[in-house]
């Protein structure tokens, strides 16, 4: 029985040897000193942007708002929707001098050369010689078709200008969109590449002690599985920004030369922006529409005037009979012109118009209501994510300590398995990737807003009409 005994204990003893090992390695890092390994303090990107959306320094506030109007100035120049938008004005402005023209005098000179013979072979002196036609033609009243023409024509202009700044508030909005997407995937990618080294400096943590003590094997691989995963999604966030980049190359040509997260501070805050709403009853969309409307019902009653008397003054200079004599004569005459009758094809045209002007009304306040709705959507959202951003600020300080209390139990005491040590990392990365999704995403809503409204261009003085 002794015998027995003795081996027994002899075959625990590699075991024991083992167990003292692991202590003594365990021992070795905590004598380096109370602090923790330098690989598991690595959130200083993140850190800085704890608090990033509460800060209000004044000093700072001009310099990101210069770098904004950089950023949308460059946009607006680089697109070919706003040079669309600066020639359609062009034309409007052409069109309104056309249809002031119509009241000035109107001039033309033809000429004409006869040649007569008679049976009897006389012929007229003024043969071979060449006669003009000098006329001069002025409206002295068109009852009102020039003033509803010129009227139609400038309600266009002003519905083209409105046009130009939904295009412009269309490439701001993309632009701070592309920018935004761009930032979220690099700060995501900056967070996960601190979690991936976490992750593979646990595993060579845990591969030394695995060498030591070959029943934690499995921990191995727990560790080496959750290394590889990390992995995977840089590479997946790395995809993710190089999408974004060419984005922002085809937006700004030479993205290089702007800062998009500078510029993306300018909406962080937490002031009110119930104002916005209101606004939609003065959004360029919704003036353009108004415009156009206005432009039809000016062309429907140009239509009408066409059936109402036009008084005209005609003077000229003529051959008294080009083919007999060489003598001129001058005439001034004054014409009243009145439709009566044309098929009431006029009045059709007219209504047709009259129809169209109520039709654009119509959609106008359509879409009035729609940014309205969205711009309420887009302030609910804005004030759910700084909500979400207080939560998420509190909870990361209290998930980094949780995290560095479990990596003291587990490497030293023995009182956390490697699966909670993971299952923390895990949580305090998805808390770091959420706080940044609710960060930008309380961006997005505070641009939405002060974009759509047109108040973000006359702040940065980007909708002066230059045309």
């Amino acid at each position: 029985m002794n015998v027995l005994r003795k081996a027994a204990v002899l075959q625990r003893w590699p075991n024991l040897l083992i167990a003292i090992a692991a202590l003594i390695s365990s021992a070795n890092v905590m004598a380096q000193g109370s602090r923790l390994p330098e690989w598991l303090d690595e959130d200083a990107y993140l850190s800085g942007l704890l608090d990033l959306h509460t800060d209000k320094d004044a000093r700072h506030r001009e310099a990101i708002r210069n770098k904004l109007t950089e950023l949308i100035a460059a946009a607006i120049r680089q697109s070919p929707t706003a040079i669309e938008a600066d020639l359609l004005i062009s034309s409007a402005k052409q069109e309104v001098e056309s249809a002031a023209r119509g009241t000035s005098p109107q001039i033309s000179v033809s000429g004409q050369n006869t040649y007569t013979q008679t049976d009897a072979g006389l012929t007229s002196p003024a043969n071979g010689k060449t006669g003009l036609l000098v006329q001069m033609q002025m409206p002295l009243y068109d009852s009102g078709r020039t003033s509803n023409a010129i009227q139609s024509r400038e309600a266009l202009l002003a519905s083209q200008k409105a046009k130009r700044e939904v295009q412009y508030i269309g490439i701001a909005q993309e632009v701070i969109a592309a920018c935004a997407n761009h930032t979220l995937q690099q700060i995501l990618l900056s967070v996960n590449q601190i979690h991936a080294t976490r992750m593979t400096k646990l595993t060579e943590t845990i591969s030394e002690i695995a060498t030591i003590d070959p029943g934690r094997a499995s921990e191995l691989t727990q560790a080496k599985s959750r290394q590889l995963q990390a992995e995977l999604t840089l590479q997946t966030l790395q995809g993710k920004i190089t999408e974004t980049t060419a984005e922002l190359e085809r937006l700004l040509k030479s993205p290089e030369r702007y800062d998009c997260l500078e510029g993306l501070k300018y909406f962080i805050g937490d002031e009110s922006t119930e104002n916005y709403v209101s606004n939609a009853e003065v959004h360029p969309q919704v003036i353009a529409t108004q415009m156009e409307a206005q432009s039809q019902l000016a062309f429907a009653s140009q239509i009408k005037a066409s059936r109402k008397p036009l008084v005209q003054l005609g003077i000229g200079r003529s051959p008294v009979n080009l083919a007999l004599s060489n003598e001129y004569q001058n005439s001034i005459a004054v014409t009243a012109t009145i439709p009566i009758y044309d098929g009431f094809a006029a009045d059709k045209s007219a209504d047709a118009a009259t129809q169209r002007g109520a039709a654009a009304n119509a959609r106008a306040e359509a879409q009035k209501e729609k940014i309205q709705s969205d711009l309420k959507i887009k302030t609910a959202a804005a004030k759910n994510a700084a909500r979400r951003l207080e939560k998420y600020t509190e909870l990361l300080k209290v998930s980094r300590k949780v995290r560095e209390d479990y990596y003291i139990q587990w490497s030293t005491l023995g009182r956390r398995s490697l699966f909670e040590l993971l299952a923390i990392e895990s949580e305090q990365l998805s808390l770091q990737s959420n706080y940044v999704s609710s960060l930008v995403d309380l961006i997005s809503s505070n641009a939405y807003q002060q974009v759509q409204t047109g108040n973000l261009l006359k702040e940065l003085k980007l909708d002066q009409d230059e045309n």
